[in-house]
């Protein structure tokens, strides 16, 4: 078998714990309102061990290195939805949610042998945090024109969570290199049709994505206090997502069933 340091390549394990609970109340308050109240926990425990043969992106340099680096990753979430039907065929549906979220990653940087890293000593036995909170919601309306049609509207919040550089090359990179969640406000339009006795479905629908705080790699670590390769992640800027799409799914005779779908994206 060659050695790691003839082929240039690492080697990885993780160890993975998580757990995770969700508690639920469902009710009703007389023959209109429909509701859900909750709570949700989740506890995620890992160790990332790791030895890495680097030395192509400085010839000449050890830069060689083992990792064995515990991580923690906690959320708390509670969270609650109404739906109300006010008249025959019309449902609304209202949501929100709130989350905490807190995570931590512990370097250990040692050289092959056991000692400390020559070139990545300063992240030996550091640890970077993040931790932040989030407010989301929900509205919908759909409305049933027929048993076979059913015309709906949403808007919506969410979010992808914030972390931590995992890779640093030094400590600035994994003190300053926290990052905030990526936000988005989803909007969608859309009309589901069961045509011809459920021979035919034909689904339209359009939305419109509006990113905030779009998280995204850096090509220099300079604005984090660093002129070491980077491998850092940051808040970018925003963005936005158009798009229609349509499916469709027929059974014109029996023992032939025809599926399709179109989407455009701007």
């Amino acid at each position: 078998t060659p050695d790691l340091a003839e082929i240039g390549q690492g080697l990885n394990d993780l160890s993975f714990r998580f757990f995770s609970q969700e508690l639920r109340l469902n009710g009703t308050i007389g023959e209109a309102i429909d509701y859900t109240l909750g709570a949700f926990y989740s506890d995620q425990k890992s160790v990332y061990f790791t030895r890495q043969d680097i030395r192509y992106i400085a010839p000449g340099f050890n830069f060689q290195f083992t990792g064995n680096d515990p991580v923690n990753a906690d959320s708390k979430a509670a969270f609650g939805t109404i739906i109300y039907r006010p008249i025959d065929n019309l449902t609304l549906t209202a949501g929100l949610r709130y989350t905490e979220e807190s995570k931590d990653y512990t370097f250990v940087r040692k050289n092959w042998d056991g000692t400390v890293s020559t070139f990545l000593g300063a992240l030996d036995g550091l640890t970077a945090v993040y931790s932040g909170d989030r407010t989301d919601w929900r509205l919908s309306a759909d409305y049933r024109f027929s048993p076979a049609v059913l015309a709906y509207v949403t808007v919506g919040t969410g979010f992808k969570g914030g972390g931590v550089t995992a890779r640093p090359f030094d400590a600035p990179q994994a003190l300053n290199g926290s990052f905030d969640p990526e936000t988005v406000t989803a909007y969608e339009v859309g009309l589901k049709n069961d045509l011809f006795d459920r021979r035919l479905r034909l689904n339209i629908s359009a939305f419109y994505n509006d990113y905030e705080d779009v998280q995204l790699p850096l090509i220099s670590c300079a604005s984090l206090g660093s002129n070491q390769p980077c491998g850092a992640r940051q808040n970018a800027g925003n963005g936005k997502i158009k798009g229609v799409e349509l499916e469709l799914q027929a059974s014109p005779l029996a023992g032939l069933d025809i599926d399709g779908s179109l989407s455009y994206l701007t």
